[in-house]
């Protein structure tokens, strides 16, 4: 019994107006409420993208999400919905020197996620993003370390992962749907085998 999908949200993502409350109210994205997600980012210009969050120590204003004419990828989970998770990149990313502008999503070449949401509905108090999300990170270092395509060095905890500077700008299939299909298996088979006491407990 398949309960998770995967999908490309590539275009949807590029459609939503973050700034436009409407935009993505209206979206049939606001339906994905629980999830796994895989992102790439692509940098072409000389300044950094980075978050707005200010370092204590340094006050210097955000981490690298990714670096001048670069690439990274991002991957996590979300609670609340895909597109609150979504929209909180919209708000803080941004490339020096200018904080206001706006540069989410046009810089996501690729976005993947794994819907969820089926299982928080057959199992109310049950949340598969924050259970499952250990086992999607760690397939994904897994996999992008075996491509030989990360940038020697990085903690594996660490939530940007940046790409050599060797691999092309045009990573259209950086990774394969089925093995990203394969993990969405693997969490159906999981959550199939308690499930029935889930739903007892429920």
């Amino acid at each position: 019994m398949a309960l998770s999908k995967l999908f490309d949200l590539t275009d949807d993502l590029a459609r939503i107006n973050f700034d436009n409350k409407k935009s993505w109210e209206t979206s049939s994205l606001i339906d994905i409420k629980n999830g796994l997600y895989l992102m790439l980012f692509v940098n072409s210009s000389d300044h950094e993208v980075r978050d707005k969050n200010i370092n204590k120590k340094t006050g210097a204003i955000g981490k690298t999400i990714v670096q001048s004419n670069s690439m990274s990828i991002k991957y996590g989970k979300f609670e609340a919905g895909f597109i609150p998770r979504m929209q909180g990149y919209s708000q803080h990313l941004h490339r020096l020197p200018d904080l206001n502008l706006k540069i989410f999503p046009q810089i996501v070449q690729k976005c993947y996620c794994l819907d969820l949401t089926p299982m928080i509905r057959l199992a109310p108090r049950f949340n598969p993003a924050a259970i499952y999300e250990s086992l999607w990170n760690r397939c994904l270092h897994l996999y992008f370390k075996d491509q030989g395509i990360l940038l020697e060095d990085q903690n594996m905890r660490s939530e940007y992962r940046f790409l050599k500077s060797s691999c092309s700008t045009k990573m259209h299939d950086f990774v394969e749907k089925t093995f990203l299909e394969s993990i969405g298996r693997s969490i159906d088979d999981s959550f199939l085998i308690f499930s029935e006491k889930l739903f007892k407990s429920s």
